[in-house]
């Protein structure tokens, strides 16, 4: 491993090598630790430099003004790179721009973004910077060529010591799998196991793994089982005033937990849901920002489950919160009550349990390891996961990185289509998974798999009489989406490719078998792979059928190719041309059904191991094109009078997705899941409007729980400022875009950054942007966009680092995300969060209500308001600004109906020219603290 090869690093005017141009190379030349050469030059790109790129580089535009253009550079560039491989993070995009400009030869490459992806699973930060971080490696300023160039060779000896210093038996299995591929890396990694073997003494035996790199032993090991919850017989309660004395100062949690603040409204809530699991009561609670919520729902969960010998389900809709329940807040209360007389957590076990897909699949895998003819991602994928087997004793795809890119290589060998498989001894992660649900007192979940294990009939969550629904806004909306369906255009696509994968494999295991039936199973194969492209041709005459009605009968005003199949719509013109494509498309679809069932009955006989995978994953196809079939056949001929239909033309093709909805979520929840349980608790930081819970209440379907309304124990009229004015235009009205963004652009100036701006619609949004952007910029305000700049975690991470950023945010922005401290100064409501009156599922609700906009769409744009509200304040040392540019929450009736279901703030109404005062005198209170 001590070939010379040359690191590598441009930087650019933007990220398009087919419209932005380099303006500097970096170059290292090296022979492992040894620097041969350094090549170093900026570019001039011959346009101008965006203010993003000069204050990430700080590269100026006088500096690449008065330099050479490429042309005159490339001879001495290439001449340094000459023939050797070039190294780089990412250097997939480098070589781009070099080829643009004709200066790419056929180099070898080696990529230390991929390499660290596959030897560091766990990595949080596959950036440059974020790896040399975590792995300790000194740098100088990021984003400059030459300083990434020197981290990449530094990056990329750091990742050979890592990899050479694995088990040569490990290598040598990633090796022969990545072999198989074609990725680039492949004869990297194929020296790889000899460089470990010399380096490692030639002791190829101190890994006793086989073929596969796996240690078989070692891994069923870390798969331990805890026995199953023992339930006992009558409740025996937990004492209500112990439950206090632990959350009192000098109580047992105030003595490990740092920073630990006595609550009264945490008291009182620990309260309550004690009462609920102790008598069995239905409990809806509103916690507000700073209650601890966590905890007081937690710790009498805990103390009643093991006092009881009983399981007790918490469900939460964010991962960060699962997360910090799982890492943090139980492990506290186990350790805070470890010395409690009577230990009355001993024996105390947890768990996090998620739904399939969540879950490798250890046959899958074992099975793609074994493959030929693997994708460049398949084998990053593979070798990636078998690094991360050595040491996971989950396989939860939690503990590593997997990026959006590898989601459909993990989908290949995740459990989400393993069907109900039967591995005997063997390796299964989802059983585990269980098997120590079984054995636990608390398990956490999330609210996707809390419903989907409703409408798939209770087989995942052990069972269960207690639960604790924490983030319950968010239960409506999910139980939507599980208790409903959608079908995508690729679904029928993916189905019939399966067919063709294992036709393969399914030929392959008989040849070995040397079977007397080979000849009647190749024809049962052949007739299986000829049915594929019937079904692909009869699908793609359905959903053109399907396209073509939306866009004849689409509703006016709405924001998409969307539209709402009614009782109706069923009646116009086309439809019945729908319905004989589907007798179509579902007659192809019974016969491939017929065609896997007459190949399964032939290989039946032939019980080897190399065709238990085969018929297995057929089995799953047969249970995937059911599910299919019921699912297109409701939609198409059959509907449930319950359920709202839908769909949607997708990108520039206009391919339909189809999706259905019950039309009301509450009964079924009540039903099914509320009625079936001893106690069950609901709690949130947004639950009420103007006091009061009857709203959620009927969208639940929770009758006659127990109510506990909490404020935060922050002093809201000392922290928040909230502004509104009357001068704004209306949205929609001419000028109320550019009011915004001239709103922006002076609060912005006046708060020197910190600003979170909450938009109702991507297009607005993306104006905003474009019309702040560069006068911000030049102030040395960068502006970010969700879904342009970043997504909202990178956004959140540039805005706690920078501290002075601006950042535009839809969906997802207006809640879960939290900026503490300094970086978050000024929150901008652009516009009340109404749904979009033509959302199919919203106008078939708004249907129900005599009066749906009073009675439906305010409550529902309050809650989400309140959660917009609530990004400002976050810890009780936090101050900052709310600026409300919807000039209908004063001007309207409804409108006080958003401001009085905030908490006690300092309210003033002003002109729009006195926002961006008001808002600097407000933080100059901040900066005297």
């Amino acid at each position: 491993m001590v070939e010379v090869c040359v690191a590598l690093d441009l930087e650019t005017t933007g990220l398009n090598p087919e419209r932005d141009a380099i303006i500097e190379i970096g170059a290292v030349k090296f022979r492992g630790d040894e620097v041969l050469g350094t090549y170093e030059t900026l570019v001039n790109p011959q346009r101008a430099i965006p203010e993003f790129v000069r204050q990430l580089t700080g590269i100026t535009q006088s500096d690449v003004d008065a330099a050479p253009p490429l042309s005159a550079i490339a001879e001495d560039m290439l001449a340094f790179v000459g023939d050797d491989p070039v190294v780089g993070h990412s250097v997939g995009f480098d070589l781009g721009f070099l080829e643009k400009a004709g200066l790419r030869r056929g180099n070898s490459s080696y990529d230390t973004l991929e390499l660290a992806s596959a030897f560091i699973p766990q990595a949080s930060d596959y950036s440059l910077t974020g790896l040399a971080r975590a792995l300790g490696i000194s740098h100088g300023r990021p984003h400059r060529a030459l300083e990434d160039a020197r981290l990449s060779h530094k990056l990329y000896l750091e990742l050979l010591r890592r990899a050479t210093e694995m088990a040569p038996g490990v290598l040598a299995a990633i090796g022969a799998i990545t072999g198989r591929s074609d990725w680039a890396l492949r004869s990297l990694l194929a020296r790889l196991e000899s460089a470990a073997s010399e380096s490692q003494g030639h002791r190829t035996e101190v890994a006793n793994v086989g073929v596969l790199g796996m240690n078989m032993g070692d891994l069923k090991d870390r798969l331990s089982k805890p026995p199953a919850v023992r339930v006992h017989g009558d409740v025996d309660s937990v004492d209500e005033e112990y439950v206090v004395s632990l959350l009192e100062e000098g109580g047992a949690l105030s003595q490990v937990m740092e920073g630990f603040e006595h609550r009264p409204q945490q008291v009182e809530m620990a309260q309550a849901v004690t009462r609920a699991l102790n008598d069995g009561q239905r409990l809806l609670v509103e916690a507000g920002t700073g209650v601890g919520k966590s905890l007081a729902y937690l710790l009498p969960a805990m103390l009643f489950a093991v006092r009881n010998g009983q399981r007790v389900v918490v469900s939460t809709n964010t991962i960060n919160l699962q997360e910090q329940l799982v890492s943090k807040d139980i492990p506290a209360i186990v350790d805070a009550l470890g010395n409690e007389p009577g230990e009355p957590l001993s024996g105390f076990r947890s768990t996090h349990l998620k739904g399939r897909a969540n879950y490798l699949c250890y046959r899958r895998w074992s099975h793609m390891a074994q493959s030929s003819g693997l994708s460049a991602e398949d084998a990053r994928m593979m070798a990636k996961t078998l690094v991360w087997l050595q040491g996971t004793a989950t396989g939860d795809r939690a503990e590593m990185r997997v990026p959006v890119r590898d989601m459909r290589a993990w989908d290949r060998i995740s459990a989400q289509a393993a069907g109900d498989c039967h591995v005997g001894d063997g390796v299964c992660f989802l059983r585990t998974a269980r098997a120590r649900a079984e054995g636990a007192h608390v398990v956490v979940v999330n609210h996707a798999l809390l419903l989907s294990d409703l409408a798939s009939g209770g087989s995942v969550i052990p069972h269960y009489d207690h639960l604790i629904v924490d983030e319950a806004h968010h239960l409506e909306d999910e139980a939507s989406r599980q208790f409903g369906f959608q079908v995508q255009h690729q679904a029928v696509d993916d189905l019939a490719s399966q067919l063709g994968q294992w036709m393969q494999l399914i030929r392959a295991g008989v040849r070995v078998a040397e079977t007397s039936r080979q000849a009647q199973v190749e024809q049962a194969a052949s007739q299986v792979e000829g049915v594929a492209p019937r079904l692909r041709e009869s699908w793609a005459r359905l959903t053109s059928a399907m396209a073509g009605f939306v866009e004849q009968h689409q509703e006016s005003g709405t924001q998409e190719s969307q539209l709402r199949i009614t009782l109706s719509t069923r009646k116009q013109p086309g439809w019945s041309d729908l319905e004989v494509e589907w007798e179509k498309f579902n007659e192809t679809l019974e016969e491939a059904g017929r065609l896997v069932e007459r190949l399964l009955i032939a290989l039946e006989p032939l019980d080897t191991p190399i065709l238990r995978d085969p018929v297995q994953e057929l089995e799953t196809w047969l249970e995937r094109r059911n599910d299919l079939k019921g699912h297109v056949e409701s939609f198409v001929v059959h509907p449930e009078e319950e359920y709202v239909y839908w769909v949607t033309l997708n990108g520039q093709e206009g391919t339909p997705t189809l999706s259905a909805s019950p039309l009301r979520i509450g009964p079924m929840l009540d039903d099914l899941l509320f009625s079936q349980k001893r106690s069950v608790v609901l709690t949130s930081a947004t639950l009420s409007i103007e006091g009061s819970m009857e709203y959620v209440k009927e969208r639940v379907g929770l009758a006659e729980p127990e109510e506990l309304v909490l404020g935060s124990p922050f002093d809201y009229r000392k922290a928040a400022l909230v502004l509104t004015c009357d001068d704004v235009p209306e949205p929609g009205d001419g000028g109320y875009q550019q009011a915004i963004q001239d709103v922006l652009v002076r609060v912005a100036k006046a708060s020197r950054g910190g600003v979170l701006a909450l938009f109702t619609s991507h297009a607005s949004l993306r104006t905003a942007r474009q019309g702040t952007k560069s006068v911000l910029e030049m102030e040395g305000i960068p502006v970010l966009a969700q879904g342009i700049d970043g997504s909202p975690a990178q956004l959140v991470e540039a805005a706690s680092e920078r501290g002075n950023a601006v950042l535009l945010g839809t969906s997802s922005l207006w809640e879960g995300v939290d900026i503490p401290g300094d970086p978050l100064r000024v929150v901008v409501l652009t516009r009340l969060p109404f749904n979009v009156p033509t959302d199919p599922v919203f106008a078939a609700r708004s249907e129900d209500f005599a009066n749906p906009f009073n009675e439906y769409a305010v409550p529902q744009a309050v809650l989400r308001f309140r959660q917009g509200f609530g990004r400002l304040i976050r810890s009780r040392h936090d101050r900052g600004v709310v600026i409300v540019l919807d000039r209908r929450v004063v001007s309207r009736r409804y409108g006080g109906s958003f401001l009085r279901s905030l908490p006690d703030c300092t309210m003033k109404q002003v002109p729009m020219s006195g926002l961006a005062e008001e808002a600097r005198e407000w933080l100059k209170g901040r900066e005297s603290e």
